[in-house]
């Protein structure tokens, strides 16, 4: 099978969207399959919608349609591709349109009018794909609240990139380490990933802390500067450490370090840093928006809370720093969970399988409605993840 995968500025990315695609790729290579890479330039938002409808874009997707069996889309890029994939869409055959969707732009917390322009716009997008694959429910759920039922298949991240060192007797013994309790946020300096509400709730904890900031933060220097000024107000910079980006291995250092993972996020599609943050025996503080709450499970591996709660954020980060038993019982919780979950292999395989069902051309396949529902009411998904035992159940 020939497949084409369309990114932004190649797969060098250190987000966990990037990291899911990679992993994919290299999981279809290893399959046999061969996969080529188209990179399209990664600008401002309305700058990529103007790509759109530019020649170069649609020069790019037309010499990988020809090429391929089957063009493979980060949904990322969506601002770019409306335009290529409609006239891609009018030619009398091509090849299917398959999206990978890690989040939608629009299901984060902006502003009314920006959330309006970002529905429409990746929901006239979503309408030009034939199927989807989804890092989870929740991702899965959000498309099909924009377009109705599709073709999809639920293929969550894998957990093997990271082999922690760590023991579970080291896990147990830094629980219980003295001191103030050692806090790790990892994620890129965003507003979307909840800063605000995660400084103004540890100020407000009556019990000694240290929190590490890990991530790169010059892509919004503005919301970087409001961060250090409200460190600043709330005078705890003693206390916070931002580092920017750093190396794998620094990173690892940190999260075996460390004592609790905090990244309270307005939304997320999955939240891949959880899971690696519970590889190293870190209980997890996310929020119920998104999918954290697939890979948290409150009050076992983590605390989930309401987005912008800073009492709940205080209340989470202390019920585990007050009860060093209570961590050390989460910590090894999260780590269990972290054992049984699935790799990467078999998150490619299920990708795999799903894209050779999907190849062969439907010339006619892109219609501008919405689609219709089973006569059970449910959509055309193919599962190939069950969560809890990685069973397969096909509802196409």
């Amino acid at each position: 099978m020939r497949v084409g995968l369309v990114v932004y500025d190649g797969l060098d990315g250190t987000s966990g969207g990037f990291l899911y695609d990679r992993r994919v790729v290299q999981g279809l290579r290893d399959r046999g399959h061969a996969v080529t890479t188209v990179a399209v330039p990664r600008r401002s938002y309305t700058r990529n919608l103007l790509d759109s409808v530019s020649q170069s874009v649609w020069r790019q997707l037309t010499a990988l349609a020809d090429n391929v069996d089957i063009i493979l889309e980060d949904e990322l890029c969506h601002p770019s591709l409306v335009g290529p994939n409609l006239r891609l869409r009018r030619r009398e055959s091509s090849p299917p349109i398959v999206s990978i969707v890690h989040h939608l732009r629009s299901s984060e917390d902006w502003s009314p009018l920006r959330t309006r322009v970002y529905r429409t716009v990746e929901r006239a997008y979503l309408l030009t794909a034939d199927a989807f694959v989804y890092n989870s429910h929740t991702t899965r759920e959000t498309v099909e609240s924009l377009i109705g039922p599709t073709t999809g298949v639920l293929a969550p991240p894998g957990r093997d990139h990271l082999q922690p060192a760590v023991t579970r007797e080291q896990i147990r013994a830094r629980a219980h380490n003295e001191g103030p309790v050692e806090l790790l946020f990892v994620g890129s300096i965003v507003e979307r990933k909840g800063l605000e509400t995660l400084l103004k709730g540890l100020a407000a904890l009556e019990l000694p802390w240290s929190l590490t900031i890990v991530g790169d933060t010059t892509i919004d220097r503005a919301y970087t500067e409001q961060l250090q000024s409200l460190v600043k107000q709330l005078a705890v910079g003693d206390r916070v450490t931002m580092t920017g980006r750093v190396p794998q291995s620094r990173l690892n250092e940190l999260y075996e370090q460390c004592q609790i993972l905090t990244v309270p996020s307005q939304y997320e599609g999955y939240g891949i840093v959880y899971l690696e943050a519970m590889g190293h025996g870190l209980p997890a503080v996310g929020t119920r928006a998104g999918g954290a709450s697939e890979v948290i499970n409150d009050g076992t591996t983590g605390a989930l809370i309401t987005p912008g709660d800073v009492s709940a954020l205080t209340n989470a980060v202390a019920r585990l720093a007050a009860d060093r038993d209570r961590l050390a019982a989460h910590a090894l919780a999260a780590r269990a969970a972290f054992d049984d979950h699935h790799t990467w292999d078999e998150t490619a395989g299920a990708v795999a399988t799903f894209l050779r069902r999907q190849r062969h051309p439907h010339p006619h396949r892109y219609r501008h409605r919405r689609p219709v529902r089973n006569s059970d009411g449910d959509s055309n998904s193919v599962c190939l993840f069950n969560p809890a035992s990685l069973s397969v159940c096909d509802r196409a």
